[in-house]
């Protein structure tokens, strides 16, 4: 895609962007969330940001690499990492986004986003139905 994302059609009042990394983080989740359905075609094609947000849909990896490069965009920190994780079925990988200075991995898939929190344990936000 040759059209860049505009942020202002995603609805929220600008102004009143979270400067915290935290509130940054789920501010990113909950848009990404209701920006992306997931969707798991099998084959694994990595969507740039444009096309995520343009499809409205996409897996895992496509669900994180749209969050960090919103994440990029709107703070300019690029030292967000994306991670790839054998799961247990050992057949399938799931992509995270990890954050070197907060110390935290966010999960972003299906119904469900894991964030860790700085006391090691899984926060889990579910997505509205």
């Amino acid at each position: 895609m040759d059209q860049d994302i505009n942020f202002e059609s995603i609805e929220y009042d600008w102004e009143y962007l979270p400067r915290d990394v935290d509130n940054v983080v789920l501010f990113l989740h909950t848009k990404t969330v209701d920006s992306i359905e997931y969707e798991y075609e099998g084959a694994d094609y990595w969507q740039s940001p444009e096309e995520s947000y343009y499809l409205g849909a996409g897996d895992c990896e496509d669900m994180c690499i749209y969050f960090a490069y919103l994440y990029y965009m709107l703070t300019g920190d690029d030292s967000v990492q994306l991670v790839l994780w054998k799961t247990t079925n050992l057949f399938m990988l799931h992509m995270t986004v990890y954050f070197p200075g907060w110390d935290r991995y966010v999960f972003l898939s299906g119904n469900e986003t894991e964030i860790e929190n700085k006391y090691g344990f899984w926060d889990i936000f579910r997505r509205k139905e």
